[in-house]
Parts: C-alpha cells; sequence; structure tokens
C-alpha cells in the first residue's frame, strides 16, 4: 500500500510547523525522512496519523489512492496506518501482555503469534511486566515496535527507532522492519542519524529542512553524503536552490 503527501501545510497552537510538504512510499518499500532536530519530522508523523494536537492546514493525505485527509485518527488506523512513537507514555497497572493481547484481538492474532512475534525482537520475559516501566531505551523501541507490528499496519509510520538505543536492538528492530516490508507493508522511518540504514534498506529518502522538504533522492546517496558532512550540506545545498 501506497502513502502520499501532496502540499502539506501543519500548524500546532497557531504556529505554523510544516509547509508544502510533498513526499510519497511505495508498496513494499522503506523510505527514510532525515532532518536535524527541530525539523519538523515528529509533526509531520501526527498530522498523517490524524493526531488532535496537529491540525491539516492546506494539502492532502492520500493512502493507496483514498483521501483520508479530514478522517480521524480511528479511521486512519483501521485502513492501515499505523505509528510507533519515539517516547511512548510508562503505564503503570497495565501489563505488556495485556495491550499486546487486546492488539491481537482486532487485527486477528493469536495470542501464539504475539508470543512468536515477541520472541522475535527478545521480549518474551518482558510480557508481564508494566508497559514500559522501568524499560531501558533499546527495550521501549522494541516493544514499542511490537505493539506497533501486531496491529498488521499497512503502512508503518516509526518515529526514530535507531534514536537512544544499543546495537543489537537496532539491529532486532531493523531485522523486524524488513520482515513486515517483506510480509507487504510499506514504511515511512523518521532518523535523525541514519543508523537503521544499516539494517533497512530503503529506496527512497527525503531531507526535512526548517519545516519544508530540503531535498528527496536515492537513500543511499542522501544518508551517505549527511553521515559524511552532516545536515549542514543539506542545507547549504537548499539555501543555494532556494536563492536561486
Amino acid at each position: 500500500m501506497s502513502l502520499e503527501i501532496s502540499g502539506l501545510f501543519i500548524s500546532i497552537k497557531g504556529k505554523e510547523i510544516l509547509r508544502n510538504v510533498s513526499l510519497k512510499t511505495l508498496p513494499r518499500k522503506a523510505t527514510f525522512l532525515l532532518g536535524p532536530n527541530g525539523s519538523g519530522k515528529t509533526s509531520l508523523l501526527f498530522g498523517i496519523i490524524g493526531h488532535p494536537n496537529v491540525k491539516l492546514e492546506r494539502g492532502k493525505i492520500m493512502l493507496d489512492g483514498e483521501d483520508i485527509t479530514n478522517l480521524p485518527m480511528e479511521e486512519r488506523i483501521k485502513r492501515g496506518l499505523s505509528l510507533a512513537f519515539q517516547n511512548p507514555p510508562k503505564i503503570r497497572g497495565v501489563k505488556l501482555r495485556e495491550i499486546l493481547g487486546k492488539i491481537g484481538e482486532r487485527s486477528g492474532l493469536t495470542m501464539q503469534e504475539l508470543k512468536q512475534m515477541a520472541e522475535k525482537l527478545k521480549l518474551s520475559q518482558f510480557l508481564d511486566r508494566n508497559l514500559f516501566d522501568g524499560f531501558s531505551g533499546g527495550e521501549i523501541k522494541r516493544a514499542e515496535l511490537l505493539l506497533t507490528l501486531a496491529q498488521k499496519p499497512k503502512v508503518l509510520l516509526l518515529d526514530e527507532p535507531d534514536s537512544g538505543v544499543d546495537v543489537e536492538s537496532i539491529g532486532l528492530v531493523g531485522r523486524a522492519i524488513e520482515d513486515a516490508i517483506i510480509e507487504g507493508s510499506s514504511a515511512l522511518i523518521v532518523t535523525h542519524s541514519g543508523l537503521i540504514a544499516r539494517y533497512v534498506l530503503a529506496e527512497d529518502a527525503y531531507v526535512l529542512l526548517n519545516g519544508t522538504i530540503g531535498c528527496h533522492g536515492p537513500a543511499e546517496d542522501i544518508v551517505s553524503t549527511i553521515h559524511k558532512m552532516g545536515f549542514k550540506k543539506c542545507v547549504d545545498c537548499f539555501s543555494f536552490r532556494v536563492r536561486r
């Protein structure tokens, strides 16, 4: 399933955060969205999923040819969108197993299938712990991805899955994302560092700068350039094109 964003303008509490953002994902492919801190990457994901704190001023969101711009979050999720948050809240008194089971019921997965998914992410021993409470950074990322994948999404929206985690966790997360893509999902992966590129093969990449798309091209080329020269190279290039 493909996701296409066209000319999107987003504001939060009356302040414009994103302007004229356009991008698309391809079926059964991963797409990277890179950018420095504060560029609006998370706000874009919130806008796509329909978070109530984000206002879509203009533009269009198409999911496999259907206009979902004005649909509420729940309807977007029913149609196949799913968001893995960067910093999910800790919830005491609710076990990971309980939340996972509820999601499985809605998506048609058995508890045995859910346990197998947890095992792949090395989370079996966490199923009876309070959700995210006392989890390390890598454990939080893996648990959040588990809950996201349990929804059987057609389009994965992943917010910094490689941020603040150990190498083992990045590898586990990367392999799980690759498996989901092989099984038919597409993915829009927000990343600041680009480390996830070592584990997930993406075709395209976009760079978000100061609330708008600064450049777009082959993921390998863009990630390599940023690793070598940082985002300053992208900023300088974008500023030059704007001046012209």
